[in-house]
């Protein structure tokens, strides 16, 4: 498009090509798109290209549009020459096979073939061709060689179109404008991978031809609304920098004038202030997955909303407090968090996200009003009430007490996390949880040990307990009894009138029916699988449907009718366990990749992490051992690759769902796990996350090792969004990396 509008240009300053020679023309397609675009309709052609694979296309634009064409080589000679000959006709060269040339393109050579040359003065003459000329050369290289035996033609020639590398452009340009030439105008910029520039195509005006280069910059009448432009421009640039400024003001005032603090942004739009440390669980968390690991945070924008009002028990550095406040804004979240460096954090993080409704309360809640010590754990995520020679002296109160001072509204929503303080501020707010309805969310683990205490004495305040899914806003009736519950970190309570409100909004359900599939259910699962992005590259390699283990089937239609949306809550969240049972009984029998992957699957959605981890275990198991068969529908592992086409790379696209939700199901965060044996072979695959690459890094630097940050972390994405952290060296134990060249899109 550029040429024709150079052309176009050129011809309305009177510029005309009697005769247009296109040296190393391929196919014609110069000359063939500019006499569409009525450029050249009174020009003859001369198409030169020394590989006879173009003669057929040549010779059809002779046929049609007249002119000339000769296959072999322009050059400062008439006679023969060696052409080295490229993988692909494009490349081919008279360069020697030595020359830099080739190893840019990686010496993509298949030997040599030797062509005939002519020079285009000779040509001129023998041709009879006329004057004026536009003169195009595409000849890899060899662009020096043609315009030596262009002497005579140069000289009556009022364009010349080269391609030229970075290699060799300088002595090129020199030649051209040393014939009388000026540089006009520069069209296809080719770049590399990594943005540096490698070819393009100059544009050269004979210096006779003045009237074709622009004297001014703009048409004079023109000049007010220039000027409005600029101011413009500058306006746009002015808010810009305040953006980018502000930002930077903003980290900087969250870091502290020790530069110990770090501003990190999270997926749910929250930014927050945490120890420039790796040592700091919720620094390392956030840095990795820029978001918190419990699922419990992407339940609060389901059941908060304007106006309702929430209290944070144990905020710590504020993950839920401040995503309380944006959800219940002008509602009022009321924070309790003892510790001084953290609530410092949480204040600062206050002001970054400007949650006025936040109001951050510096005392430990129990179940009376007193002084006690505040035991420092190895991050403050672990603090806690107790005896220890490291600590601090910290005021206590209640529930009762605080609600009898501050006549809160009836609170919608409350959460404790209190390592192991939860009974007694159960206790001390007895009145408060006997008034009120709130939906608690709570911390069932102290340590690594379940509080088999709070499994009574919620229900016995008139509380029902539930536990919320992975990935959906369901709350489910908590079985004692089953395994569910022992990979759990909060749980739900909730009375009756606040549980009937949840599962009226589609949140909550309170008795799972048994469900059964129909042949109806069965119908529906091929059409749900049929209607996935990568279906149609697996769907090939199956084997009759009809010969589908019986759970199997069943499994797969069940897992169908969770995902029907339509389908009342009970109902989808019976067929979910129905379908974990189903495809876990088929998987014993056999344990084939299709039904490992679903199964892996089933289990993360219905919260069976051990069966996931297992089940994702033994597929990496059969990876390593060469024996991964699809013959069967399945699902992928990680729900992300539900979205990701597998666009010719099915088995990579598999293996890399398969190993990447085993890094992330393997544990809560790599901070606890140390990652998964797959994780250097994560961090090299196209279609991993970008989440990979994090942790690799930040398990490398808590070792104690200097890391480089790889540049792929320097260059924000939808799933990166605090490159300008890693790109400066803030990740303790990192360096950035050497190259800082922008990264080429993903």
């Amino acid at each position: 498009r550029r040429d024709r509008c150079l052309h176009l240009r050129s011809a309305r300053n009177g510029v005309r090509f009697s005769t247009a020679i296109d040296v190393g023309c391929a196919d014609g397609s110069f000359f063939v798109t500019l006499l569409d675009a009525g450029i050249f309709a009174d020009t003859t052609p001369v198409n030169i290209d020394a590989n006879p694979i173009y003669e057929d296309s040549l010779r059809a634009i002779q046929d049609v549009a007249g002119g000339h064409y000769l296959i072999g080589a322009a050059s400062d000679s008439e006679g023969e020459a060696e052409m080295t000959l490229g993988v692909h006709p494009y490349w081919s060269s008279l360069r020697d096979k030595d020359d830099q040339y080739w190893q840019q393109i990686h010496n993509l050579s298949q030997g040599t073939s030797k062509v005939r040359t002519s020079t285009i003065d000779g040509l001129s003459d023998r041709l009879s061709l006329k004057p004026p000329y536009l003169l195009k050369l595409d000849v890899q290289g060899a662009e020096a060689q043609v315009l030596r035996g262009a002497q005579r033609v140069l000289q009556q020639t009022d364009v010349v179109i080269c391609e030229a590398d970075m290699s060799d452009f300088q002595s090129l340009n020199r030649l051209i404008t040393d014939a009388g030439f000026d540089l006009f105008d520069i069209t296809h910029v080719h770049r590399i991978a990594n943005e540096t520039l490698a070819w393009f195509y100059p544009v050269y005006v004979n210096r006779r031809l003045g009237a074709v280069k622009a004297s001014t910059f703009w048409d004079p009448n023109l000049s007010n609304k220039v000027v409005e432009a600029q101011g413009i421009r500058r306006a746009s640039l002015l808010q810009l920098n305040a953006k980018i400024l502000g930002g930077m003001r903003d980290r900087k005032n969250a870091q502290g004038p020790q530069m110990n603090t770090l501003a990190i942004r999270l997926s749910n739009g929250i930014t927050l202030a945490v120890p420039r440390s790796l040592q700091s669980i919720t620094s390392y968390v956030l840095l990795e997955q820029e978001t918190w690991f419990e699922k419990e945070l992407a339940f609060l924008p389901h059941v908060l909303g304007a106006g309702m009002t929430a209290i944070d028990i144990g905020a710590n550095l504020g993950i839920f407090s401040l995503a309380m406040a944006r959800l219940t804004a002008p509602g009022m979240v009321f924070a309790y968090e003892p510790g001084s460096e953290p609530r410092q954090l949480l204040e600062r993080s206050r002001e970054l996200n400007r949650a006025s409704n936040l109001e951050v309360c510096p005392a430990a809640l129990s179940d009376s009003r007193r002084e006690g010590h505040l035991a420092f754990g190895a991050s403050s995520e672990l603090s806690a009430l107790g005896e220890s020679e490291s600590g601090e002296r910290v005021p206590i109160t209640s529930l009762d007490l605080e609600e009898a001072e501050r006549n809160w509204p009836a609170p919608d929503f409350v959460k404790i996390d209190a390592e192991g303080e939860e009974e007694r501020i159960l206790a001390g707010g007895a009145k408060f949880f006997a008034r009120h309805s709130p939906l608690v969310m709570f911390e069932i683990k102290a340590g690594n040990t379940i509080n088999e205490s709070l499994l009574s004495i919620f229900p016995a305040m008139g509380y029902g307990l539930y536990r919320l899914l992975p990935g959906t806003p369901a709350l489910i009736p908590v079985d004692p009894d089953g395994t569910a519950i022992n990979l759990e970190l909060n749980l739900f309570a909730a009375k009756p009138d606040r549980a009937q409100a949840l599962a009226q909004a589609g949140l909550l359900v309170d008795t799972l029916p048994v469900w059964q599939p129909e042949a109806e259910d069965r119908a529906n699962f091929l059409a749900l699988w049929n209607r996935q992005i990568f279906t149609p590259v697996f769907a090939p390699m199956l084997k009759d449907l009809a010969t589908l283990d019986a759970d199997y089937r069943d499994g797969l239609a069940a897992y169908a009718a969770w995902r029907a949306v339509e389908n009342p809550l009970p109902t989808r969240c019976a067929a979910l366990l129905e379908a974990l049972h189903r495809v876990r009984e088929s998987s014993l029998r056999e344990a084939n990749s299709a039904r490992l992957s679903t199964l892996a699957r089933i289990a993360l959605e219905a919260g069976e992490r051990v069966v996931c981890v297992e089940a994702l275990g033994a597929l990496v198991g059969n990876m390593q051992r060469g024996s991964i068969q699809l013959v069967e529908p399945f699902w992928p592992a990680s729900p992300r690759f539900d979205t990701i086409t597998p666009d010719g790379r099915a088995g990579e696209w598999f293996l890399t769902s398969v190993v990447e939700q085993h890094e992330r199901s393997s544990g809560f965060s790599s901070l606890f796990s140390g990652g998964s044996p797959g994780l250097e072979w994560l961090c090299q695959q196209p279609l991993a996350s970008m989440e990979m690459q994090r942790r690799q890094v930040l398990i490398a630097a808590r070792a104690g090792q200097r890391v480089e940050v790889p540049p792929l972390l320097f260059v924000e994405a939808a799933d990166h969004l605090n490159a300008d952290i890693w790109r400066t060296g803030q990740v303790p134990g990192t360096v950035p990396g050497q190259s800082r060249a922008a990264v080429a899109a993903r």
